[in-house]
């Protein structure tokens, strides 16, 4: 399998945890936002972008004005402290060996060297590494990598909606634990895939991001599509992983925002932007229940 290829598993990756189409080309000054309504609801559906940087704000009238006039806004967890607390446990607790195994024994030497290489350069502990699987491995590479260009989950869209939700009621589209899960259950060859192109190619994940937040002020939902996931379902072997990561929760997703419409209401809904774009993204879904979705 090409670098090209792994790349884009792991680019994918990266977006949910960091970090998931609207057809033809966007028109001019569109947002990556889309409205669907029915007689008693209103949902506005933002694709997120979960790293981002400072200077990526203000965001634009549409959007603001789109979130003040809903009631309620939905993640796909909530952002509160305690919850991303429980989530950072869990997180860690699934990503730890059990006493007497380890990262080494389930990589190449090759591999394992490279890290052991990288961790010291960049002071990161080897010893706490090696005690967790590739793909917790391969999140903390990235991370890095987009903290040193100055990118921040903190400026990420969806906290930044987080942070102004005081006075609206909060609704998730997922549970901790089945975010977990996504990755927990990941096949073990693409977990060393991912770790091997975070490791390779570390120059370009701030890159990709720009490319994204790019695509993503253009309204470009086939431009972010193409970035994110496009070349991945040519890669059978990853076709579990894009199932499992987008195919699936996108599903569960699509039940949830129709359970708004029918519920009656204003629902504000940030979710990452690769559940958004593509022909199995929540769009399409909706498009293909007889909604009418419009990008605003």
């Amino acid at each position: 399998m090409s670098s090209g290829r792994r790349g884009h598993v792991a680019r994918l990756i990266a977006a949910c945890v960091a970090t998931n189409f609207a057809l033809g080309q966007p028109a001019v000054a569109k947002t990556f936002m889309w409205k669907v309504e029915t007689k008693s609801a209103e949902v506005y559906l933002l694709g997120s972008v979960h790293v981002a940087e400072k200077n990526f704000y203000p965001l634009s009238d549409t959007i603001n004005n789109a979130f003040a006039a809903c009631e309620n806004v939905v993640f796909e967890i909530p952002l509160d402290i305690r919850t991303q607390m429980e989530s950072s446990q869990k997180m860690l607790d699934a990503a730890m060996y059990p006493a007497g195994d380890s990262l080494d024994k389930h990589v190449s030497p090759d591999l394992y060297a490279a890290l052991t290489a990288y961790a010291a350069s960049n002071q990161l502990g080897i010893a706490f590494l090696r005690r967790t699987r590739p793909w917790f491995v391969a999140v903390t590479v990235t991370f890095h990598e987009l903290g040193r260009q100055g990118f921040n989950p903190m400026f990420g869209i969806d906290m930044h909606f987080a942070n102004r939700s005081d006075d609206k009621t909060v609704l998730a589209l997922e549970t901790v634990e089945s975010q977990v899960a996504v990755f927990s259950e990941m096949d073990p060859g693409a977990q060393e895939a991912f770790l091997e192109q975070a490791l390779s190619q570390t120059d370009a994940a701030a890159a990709q991001l720009r490319a994204m937040l790019k695509a993503w002020s253009a309204g470009d939902g086939p431009g972010l599509q193409k970035i994110m996931v496009a070349q991945l379902k040519e890669e059978p072997r990853f076709e579990p992983i894009y199932k499992a990561m987008l195919t699936d929760r996108n599903i569960l997703m699509v039940k949830k925002v129709e359970g708004y419409l029918k519920a009656g209401g204003t629902y504000f809904v940030v979710v990452g932007a690769g559940h958004i774009v593509g022909d199995d993204g929540i769009i399409e879904l909706l498009r293909a229940k007889k909604y009418r979705v419009r990008q605003q």
